[in-house]
């Protein structure tokens, strides 16, 4: 699966995207999370969710929306805008770069990220907003969250989509979310039950859940 571990820019001025970015061969770049779950079910010749039920795709399509948006902002601005998680993520994102480099092209970078953050109403309002905005977030999918198998029912891009935002949360680069995520018992069951699944032997429209030690 496309890899959502960071957000820095690929390729020059006029002609920059930020990662995940799926390759295809030589010519063909696919940016945007959306765009890539749709190009890969392409190749594949099927759906995730192995179903041509149009009411479920059309809501993992949802799902996968609200991921793309929703929690990839607060995910960016963890990772950048965060003055308690900055520069451990900037020293690990621009790990091959020397010290003052890696502080001089990581804090350039990170002031066009967050003013794009305020102009997507993720940081406007500042980090206090911010990270109660996230928590009550939180608490609403701790709500949806199903005890039990996928959050439609059966594996589909929706669970794809919000395990990859909400996965990447729960990494030491940003340990208070990590902790606000490990908060809430039924969406951290669930996302273990997605890693599980696709960890196995199935593929992705095979998935079974297997049940967490807890």
């Amino acid at each position: 699966m496309v890899d959502t571990e960071s957000e820095l820019p690929v390729g020059g001025e006029s002609n920059e995207h930020f990662v995940p970015v799926l390759l295809i061969g030589d010519t063909e770049a696919v940016g945007d999370s959306t765009d890539i779950l749709q190009r890969l079910q392409k190749l594949a010749g099927r759906t995730f969710h192995g179903t041509t039920d149009p009411k479920l795709a059309g809501e993992a399509n949802l799902w996968e929306e609200f991921a793309d948006t929703s929690l990839s902002g607060f995910l960016v601005s963890a990772r950048w805008a965060d003055e308690r998680n900055w520069a451990r993520f900037r020293d690990t994102a621009f790990s091959s770069l020397p010290g003052p480099l890696r502080r001089l092209i990581g804090g350039r970078l990170r002031k066009r990220i967050v003013k794009g953050l305020v102009a997507r109403d993720v940081w406007r309002a500042g980090p206090e907003v911010c990270w109660r905005r996230f928590q009550e977030l939180l608490d609403s999918l701790e709500a949806r969250a199903p005890e039990e198998g996928f959050w439609l029912g059966t594996f589909s891009a929706a669970d794809i989509a919000l395990f990859s935002q909400l996965f990447s949360l729960r990494q030491d680069l940003t340990p208070w979310q990590r902790d606000q995520v490990a908060a809430r018992p039924r969406l951290t069951r669930y996302l273990d039950r997605v890693d599980a699944a696709t960890r196995g032997p199935h593929t992705a429209s095979e998935a079974q859940p297997r049940t967490p030690v807890t």
